[in-house]
């Protein structure tokens, strides 16, 4: 009887070990997965980002300078500061919410003799302080697109000729919300659409709603050397692309519309992407007044760690009356 209750003793006391090392093990389980779940969580962290940009833009008509409609702005000179600060959250698996803000300063320069009163195109200097809003939301379908949704407010000083006599109306409100997609392939081929629309607001007016700005730009292109492109990672490429860029406005003034399309070649060394294409452009207002350009742009950018140089040349014919219009452009920018 002695001998049984010694081995009943003993069972139960191993009995209780194995126990007490299986909740050991358990809960070291318990914790590796605790801390994994930690560092995953502690490795979701949101992605700061400041950028500035500095476009300077000249152009001219026959050599002279000139407002030459070549471009969207169409000032002799323009000149554009904008800083950018926004803050990515990723917020599941290829899902990103990015709220922003930015600030941009421009100076547009017209070399007349004298000013028309309540005409701001031929005012010899012009600035133009814009302050923006914005959230964007984006995600990916991986291995086919991304796809994005922006979300954006402007408040600005008005410079728009029918605006300038009233000082009570210098402050132009816009609301643009925008579509982003693009996708890009193994084979070589890639795409890109962005689309927005812009409603200008002023609560002063009697009508609310000023008018509205139908904005799309449009990529479609082929890497020609797509096979040693993907070999030695990224560093070649030679791009043949087509481009389209169409700007739309309807306000009390009428409707007017500005159309940049290019087809061409676009190179890449490293950092370094040359591009040559044809051009047409088209200036017109609903009816009769519109003028078609046709000619040659060129350029080239460079990217080095978190500067990025570019320039862009636009030559191009006026169907109409024979002229050679000429664009320059220099843009200088860093992100941090």
């Amino acid at each position: 009887m002695k001998r049984f209750g010694f081995v009943l003793v003993l069972f139960l006391i191993v009995s209780l070990g194995v126990f007490a090392q299986e909740n050991v093990e358990k809960s070291e389980n318990v914790d590796e997965v605790l801390v994994e779940e930690v560092k995953e969580v502690k490795e979701i962290k949101p992605d700061v980002n400041f950028s500035f940009l500095t476009i300077v833009e000249v152009q001219s008509t026959d050599g002279k300078l000139n407002a030459a409609p070549v471009s969207s702005y169409g000032d002799m000179t323009f000149i554009q500061n904008k800083a950018k600060l926004s803050v990515s959250l990723p917020v599941a698996d290829n899902i990103t919410i990015t709220p922003w803000i930015a600030e941009r300063f421009d100076t547009r320069l017209n070399y007349v003799s004298s000013a028309i009163a309540g005409d701001p195109d031929t005012v010899a200097f012009r600035g133009r302080n814009r302050v923006y809003l914005g959230l964007t939301s984006s995600f990916a379908v991986p291995n086919i697109m991304d796809i994005a949704f922006d979300l954006e407010y402007r408040i600005a000083n008005d410079l728009r000729p029918n605006n300038v006599a009233t000082a009570a109306n210098n402050v132009e409100n816009r609301f643009s919300p925008a579509i982003i997609l693009g996708g890009g392939y193994d084979f070589g081929f890639y795409w890109s659409l962005y689309q927005q629309f812009s409603m200008y607001l002023n609560a002063r007016n009697s009508t609310p709603l000023e008018g509205w700005e139908f904005t799309g730009e449009y990529t479609l292109g082929y890497n020609l050397l797509n096979e040693v492109d993907s070999v030695d990672n990224s560093k070649y490429g030679l791009n043949i692309f087509a481009y389209d860029l169409l700007i739309s406005n309807v306000d009390s003034n009428g409707t007017y519309a500005y159309n940049e399309f290019s087809a061409g070649f676009k190179g890449k060394v490293g950092d370094f992407t040359p591009q040559l294409a044809g051009t047409f452009l088209v200036n017109s207002y609903v009816g009769p007044l519109s003028t078609i350009y046709a000619g040659i742009k060129s350029g080239f950018n460079y990217s080095y760690k978190m500067l990025n140089f570019g320039m862009t040349y636009i030559g191009a014919k006026d169907t109409n009356s024979g002229s050679w219009n000429s664009y320059g452009s220099v843009v200088i920018s860093f992100s941090l």
